[in-house]
This record gives structure tokens, sequence and C-alpha cells, in this order.
């Protein structure tokens, strides 16, 4: 297998940490060769290209042109910095628009963005076939509780922009590790998490609602599939001081726990 490319995100490796550790040990465990450029930087989150798109852009593109000097396909755990990296992409196909992209990176110093790079969410690639079966031969330990997959919204939406349906890949691969799926009527539904600041109430709200259904699951446990709504739900149950509160757990830590 070629190289991917690793793409953390900053959450990761600022507040997320577990779920950093967890992505880089389950590469490993898989015997699948990854480079993390250490010139990677934020993707702008959810809100640089409200205030800036050209300079949103220049960022992504940035990133991508690193990544492109060192494979050919680019797999990221953070679904916010999925939805930027390929609106990026998916922008820069406009030959106008990459011309003015690459002028500024040029000045920068950097090499031209070519569009040569795939991109992927790390919960699409792990349940693809070849690494799925890679899967299936690791995972040994079954883990017999209730847990509830949470996709969050990032991952599929727009679904015009987007390249690839995650629709079941987090069941199958909880499924693989024993669990009890639990399934929620929702499970694209948004956390919250980028209206903290700007409609608190609104957020809180939406948090709630997947903690209040996770409770009437029996579930001991979310999984996520993003840091940014991981930090948010755990957060707000923390916050509420919920009695047996599930668990939050991104999926690649489930997966490794249930390995050799």
């Amino acid at each position: 297998m070629e190289t991917v490319v690793f793409f953390p995100g900053c959450m990761p490796v600022s507040i997320a940490r577990h779920q950093y550790r967890a992505e880089r040990k389950l590469l490993k465990k898989l015997d699948i060769p990854f480079t993390e450029c250490p010139e990677f930087s934020c993707c702008g989150g959810g809100h640089l290209q409200d205030a800036d798109e050209m300079k949103f852009f220049a960022l992504n593109a940035r990133n991508l042109v690193y990544a492109e000097r060192n494979g050919r396909l680019l797999i990221t755990g953070c679904s916010t910095c999925y939805q930027n990296l390929v609106r990026t992409a998916e922008a820069l196909k406009d030959e106008t628009l990459r011309g003015q992209i690459n002028r500024r990176l040029n000045a920068a110093g950097l090499d031209d963005y070519r569009g040569v790079i795939e991109i992927r969410h790390i919960l699409n690639f792990l349940a693809s076939s070849e690494i799925f079966s890679l899967l299936e031969n690791l995972v040994v330990r079954r883990k017999k509780q209730n847990m509830m997959p949470f996709y969050g919204c990032h991952i599929k939406r727009p679904s015009a922009l987007l390249p690839e349906n995650p629709d079941g890949s987090l069941e199958k691969l909880l499924t693989l590790c024993g669990v009890f799926v639990r399934p929620m009527r929702d499970p694209y539904v948004c956390c919250g998490f980028h209206g903290q600041i700007t409609s608190p109430k609104t957020s809180a709200s939406l948090t709630d609602a997947i903690l209040s259904e996770a409770a009437e699951q029996q579930c001991g446990a979310v999984v996520t599939v993003c840091p940014l709504c991981a930090f948010n739900i755990e957060s707000r149950s923390l916050q509420n001081g919920r009695a047996n509160r599930p668990q939050i757990i991104p999926v690649e830590e489930v997966l490794l726990k249930s390995m050799k």
C-alpha cells in the first residue's frame, strides 16, 4: 500500500489527544504506512470562510500542497477538516480561482496546488473493503455493550459536495467489534458545536437531545467520528452533571480496544 498522508487537524493534537493517539496506533496496527506533515495548520474551522473566503481557500490549499508533496491520498478524522479540504479542492477546479490562489501560495514560497490528491474521511477509509478486511483479521475482543453511533452533520453535508456516502459505515465497524448497536433517529443531526457562541441556547438544546436519546436507549457510550462533536457532547454531559452519563468515544478507540 502506498503511503497515506494523515491530516489530524488542530483539535485532536490539542484537546482531543486520545483520538489522535488512537488514530496513529490504529494505522500502525493495520500496517498502513503514513506520514504526517509538520507544516499542516488549522483548516479554519467553520468560520473563516464567512470572514474571508480567499484566505480560507489559500489556507486549505496550503495544506493540500504539503499533502501533495508526500502522497496521493489524504485521510483525516475530523469532519470539519474533511469538509473544508473537500470544499477547497472542489472550488479550485475553477482555473481562474486556482490561479489566484496559486499566486498567493507562490508568494509564500510554496508550489502550485495541482489538484492531484484524494481526500477521504478516516471513517470511510476504515470501512472500505480493503481496510475492513484487515480489521477483520485483527479484531478479537468482543465488546458486549450498548453503543449509539453518531455521525454528526459535517461528514455528509452538503451531500452534493462530499464525495462519499458514509451511511452504515459506523454501524459496520461497531458490529465487527461485537457492540450492540442502538441506532439514533437521526445520526446526522448537528451537535451544536459551531453555535456555542452565536446561539448558545440552541446549541445546548441540540446537544441535550443527543444525550437524552442515548439515555433512552440505555447506551453506555456514544461513538463519534468527529473530535468537535465529541468535545461538545462530553462538555455538555459534564455540565449537566448527569448520573450514569455515557462515555463519548471515537470509533478509532473502540476498534483499537477490540484488537489483538
